[in-house]
């Protein structure tokens, strides 16, 4: 016997059925974390979200109207919970500047070249930036799966995307001081 669809098992989760909602879980629970982990750029915290996510999904699967794959939808309620996590961090922090506000600290090692990594370099993106290529980068969705979860056009998806990877190049390889544009315009690398 197959496994029943996402939409199955939403329809039985949302009407109280705790085996379907089990089963979800079992499927989603991995992809959510690594959205999550992405954008937090702090495992503790992805996994807080990742339970804060599927806590929320009992009172909220009602909601689920099927239009976008569930898994669209899945993500958007991940990135919204994200956002909530960091905006609450932010308004913390704001209020007391010396509580973490999330983001790596920053001191002359983690400013040189050997000592910044993917995960930091990503928590230093524009949270919208680092939104977009989580997605895309990491977990694999089309630009149009992402547009639909962050509610955005294709286009702001494609440009957000280019330039979140852009600043991680730069992030990355600090010691390339130039963009890509101005290589080719001074004739370095790039050229021809």
């Amino acid at each position: 016997m197959a496994d029943p669809d996402d939409k199955a098992l939403v329809a039985a989760a949302a009407g109280g059925d705790s085996d379907a909602f089990a089963a979800l879980y079992r499927r989603h629970r991995d992809r959510v974390f690594r959205v999550a982990a992405g954008i937090m750029c702090d495992r503790e915290a992805a996994l807080d979200v990742t339970q804060d996510v599927f806590c929320k999904l009992v009172g909220v699967l009602g909601r689920y109207d099927g239009r976008a794959a569930f898994t669209t939808w899945l993500h958007r309620v991940t990135v919204n919970a994200c956002y909530d996590v960091l905006r609450r961090r932010t308004a913390i922090a704001t209020a007391d500047p010396h509580l973490a506000s999330g983001r790596p600290e920053s001191t002359p090692e983690a400013d040189t070249a050997a000592a910044v990594d993917v995960r930091t370099a990503l928590a230093l993106l524009p949270l919208d930036q680092r939104s977009v290529v989580v997605l895309v980068d990491m977990v694999g969705f089309t630009y149009a799966d992402v547009a639909d979860a962050l509610g955005v056009a294709v286009g702001t998806v494609k440009s957000r995307l280019a330039r979140g990877r852009l600043r991680l190049a730069e992030l990355l390889d600090p010691g390339n001081t130039g963009s890509a544009s101005h290589r080719r315009s001074s004739g370095g690398p790039g050229l021809g």
